[in-house]
């Protein structure tokens, strides 16, 4: 871009003093304002107030995200409730809660309490159900056993 063209810019709006330019061969960018031969062109500039800030566009606080080992926690606990003769899923679904939710305790950037809390209690649901299964299974072969 020559200089010409960079004067009509400012003289557009489209460029101001806090522009920051790389002259050719130059290696770092630098401010309009810090080139003698654009004083002119930015001195003939209205000041144009400073623009307004959306409310869309600010954001207060990174975004928050649920953690993932809450979500698996429920999502192995809820596995391990149908498949409860191996009561593997509801075993890993107690540890991933149990994990979420120590974590979601040590960020405060992170979400899902509910959901490891959840979690939990459907995985101890699960591991009910495991033991309950196995009590009768082995009750029942004992008795054919005893025949």
């Amino acid at each position: 871009m020559g200089a010409e063209e960079l004067r009509q810019w400012i003289q557009a709006g489209r460029a101001n003093a806090q522009s920051r330019i790389q002259p050719e061969g130059g290696a770092e960018w630098r401010p309009l304002a810090s080139f003698p031969e654009f004083a002119d062109a930015l001195a003939a500039q209205p000041l144009a107030p400073p623009p307004l800030s959306s409310p869309m566009l600010v954001r207060d606080s990174p975004a928050r995200k649920t953690n993932g080992m809450a979500i698996a926690g429920l999502v192995f606990g809820l596995l391990g409730i149908p498949c409860c003769v191996m009561g593997l899923g509801s075993l890993l679904g107690l540890l991933f809660s149990v994990i979420g939710l120590v974590q979601i305790g040590r960020n405060p950037g992170q979400e899902g309490k509910g959901v490891a809390i959840i979690g939990i209690i459907v995985s101890l649901a699960g591991l009910l159900f495991f033991v309950a299964f196995w009590a009768l299974a082995l009750t029942g072969f004992v008795q054919g056993l005893d025949q």
